[in-house]
């Protein structure tokens, strides 16, 4: 006889009574919640490692299997660790949870963030009730430390082995804020913390004199500075955006920088700060601030109005220990660009659900995850709420929660049965040939840019760029011109952001999978026009498809103009090649024997990819003497081509 599975809320309430305080929590609790989570997640199927990274910090990474391992998996990600509570300000013990008489879940962690810590195990044991099964797999992780930075929590396992156990993966899910209207905040980026002391040194003397240039009176100067700058930020929340169509968005708090100064320290003591000498001025003075800078602002820029700041002499400033900042905004995209936020959107429409998207204020673990490249959204459903994380009487009312649950069961169903790709960083180390199928996308052979694992090639941050390639001579409806890179149109040069691996469908033809490489600026008219013949064998007709050569030369060490390696393409019927009589197969590299090379594509949408051509290198090498067939040249056009 099967158990019956506990009350969702009652399991809400058996992790919010344990007391994972951040600083309290390596005394035992965090051991105490790890092992509650283990049996939690154990118990509806799921595949459960508990290991520490730092003595007493438990991390628990569960996995729920998918029908593809291959495909890059997906992250959902939560916290454990709560804030501390001032317990004379709460109504009662704030970790003897309870629901209140008006429906509330009553607890420190309530909103921050235990409620998504169980919503996404009841979301799941939904779908696998429903006899559903993911198409790649589901890493649910619970990290200590998140209130205090996360370098002892979510910083250290994406260093660690478990995480590359689970690599590559696709995309994120992370904590959110609740929305006080109708609408569900969703995160795609957030305000990068900067903590920093600054310290000012002067001469000392008695207290009955002008001295110039104290320790003190320096540092006012520069507090000074930085509350006329907080002010500025200040009033831009409340500026009027100026427009009365819907196009600009009044700013909220992401969208600016905040600074509060939060240490002050002087003063000559000699019992540790019991007594203070009142008559004596002091040769050093602290302050400590704390900054959210929004990714509106330039981080360089920034660090520069710090030093411009600090210039006068005895002034220095340098960041906390406690934290290790970043130099760099992450944001996820949020367009058509993303899949995964086309998948989301499409998820919460279906649902009726208005979507606002916002810069996360503060600080959250998937500032680490959109580091590594990683798409993350910070979502914790949550509408018509009070937010009240870090509050007293932090609180959620129980439909709220429930709620959640289905909401995160429908998204989840859509989102997991998808198949397309998994995002994977690119470097080249041979000489290959891509595809133009969109103003910002190419496609070419996954050996490209993957090991025969299937991991990425290197994980350097430098992009190298692909050349495009503009051919001597432009064939088209029988003409031949000639064209040169110069009279093509700009630019003629993108970098790879990201790539794109596709699933295994294809390998039952080829020797390998295709990835679809993602540039950072689109190239514009550069592409030529591909000239398919009539496909009597299939009775269909295609018209002209854009397409792209380019290459690059790991051995010269740098990019290569295409018709220097090859300058036209063949395209054959597949009987040559014994290969799936539906496709054409095609070559583009006569001059270099055995190079990967492009497929052939005809059609491009955000979602979908139609391969009517394989490169006749992945299938085999043709005949020696292979029969007569239709074939056409690939040729190039300027910006107002043919």
């Amino acid at each position: 006889m099967v158990k019956p599975r506990k009350d969702p809320v009652e399991r809400f309430l058996e992790l919010l009574r344990i007391r994972t305080v951040s600083g309290e929590g390596p005394n035992g609790a965090y051991e105490e919640c790890a092992n509650w989570l283990r049996n939690y997640l154990e118990e509806i199927g799921l595949r459960v490692q508990v290991f520490s990274l730092v003595p007493n910090k438990p991390i628990v990474l569960a996995t729920w299997q998918g029908e593809d391992a291959s495909l890059p998996g997906i992250i959902l990600n939560s916290h454990y660790d709560v804030v501390p509570v001032i317990p004379e300000h709460w109504h009662s013990d704030p970790f003897d949870a309870k629901v209140l008489d008006d429906g509330s879940i009553y607890g420190r962690g309530a909103q921050d963030m235990k409620c998504v810590c169980i919503q996404y195990v009841e979301a799941i044991a939904q779908l696998k009730d429903q006899g559903f099964v993911p198409k790649r797999s589901i890493h649910l992780l619970y990290v200590p430390d998140e209130e205090i930075g996360g370098a002892e929590g979510m910083e250290e396992f994406l260093k660690s082995d478990q995480y590359k156990s689970i690599c590559p993966v696709a995309f994120a899910f992370d904590e959110g804020l609740a929305n006080p209207g109708d609408a569900f905040t969703v995160f795609y980026g957030e305000r990068v913390p900067w903590w920093f002391y600054v310290k000012a040194e002067g001469p000392t003397g008695h207290g009955s004199r002008f001295i110039k240039d104290t320790a003190t009176s320096k540092l006012i100067d520069i507090c000074n500075k930085a509350l006329a700058f907080r002010e500025e930020q200040e009033n831009l929340l409340s500026a009027d955006p100026g427009c009365k169509h819907g196009d600009m968005k009044k700013k909220k708090l992401g969208d600016v920088t905040t600074i509060n100064l939060t240490v002050l320290k002087a003063g000559v003591t000699l019992d540790g700060g019991k007594t203070y000498a009142m008559n004596v001025i002091p040769t050093e003075a602290v302050a400590g601030f704390d900054v959210r800078i929004s990714p509106h602002e330039d981080l360089t820029e920034f660090k520069k109005k710090l030093d411009a700041w600090c210039a006068a002499e005895g002034v220095s400033w340098e960041f906390s220990p406690q934290t290790n900042p970043l130099f760099e905004h992450y944001v996820t995209k949020i367009d058509q660009s993303n899949e995964w936020w086309v998948l989301f959107k499409g998820a919460c429409d279906k649902m009726g659900m208005r979507v606002e998207t916002e810069v996360f204020p503060a600080a959250t673990d998937s500032r680490f995850i959109r580091k590594l490249g990683i798409p993350a959204l910070g979502f914790s459903p949550m509408s018509q709420t009070e937010i009240l994380l870090h509050e007293h009487n932090e609180r959620l009312h129980k439909d709220t929660f429930l709620r959640g649950i289905d909401v995160y069961t429908k998204i989840f169903s859509d989102m997991f049965s998808h198949v397309a790709v998994g995002l994977l960083r690119w470097s080249p180390e041979k000489l290959c040939t891509a595809s133009i199928i969109g103003s910002r996308f190419i496609v070419t052979a996954a050996e490209c840019v993957l090991t025969p694992t299937g991991e990425r090639r290197t994980s350097s941050r430098a992009q190298p760029e692909f050349v495009v390639s503009i051919s001597a001579e432009s064939r088209n409806a029988g003409t031949t011109k000639t064209v040169n890179a110069a009279n093509a149109s700009r630019p003629t040069t993108a970098s790879v952001v990201k790539v794109h691996k596709q699933s295994d469908y294809w390998k039952k033809w080829t020797r390998d999978t295709y990835a679809i490489l993602e540039l950072d600026t689109p190239l514009g008219d550069t592409h030529g026009k591909l000239l398919l013949p009539r496909l009597t064998d299939l009775d269909q007709t295609t018209g002209d498809t854009p397409v792209q050569i380019v290459g690059f030369d790991d051995d010269a060490g740098k990019q290569e103009i295409a018709p220097l390696k090859f300058s036209r393409c063949t395209c054959e019927f597949p009987q040559k090649f014994n290969g799936p009589q539906y496709m054409l197969h095609h070559n583009c590299d006569t001059t270099v024997l055995g190079s990967p090379g492009s497929p052939l594509l005809v059609r491009y949408t955000s979602m979908e990819t139609y391969i009517i051509g394989i490169h006749s290198n992945a299938i085999g090498k043709a005949p020696t003497d292979p029969p007569e067939v239709d074939s056409v040249q690939l040729g190039y056009s300027n910006a107002a081509g043919d």
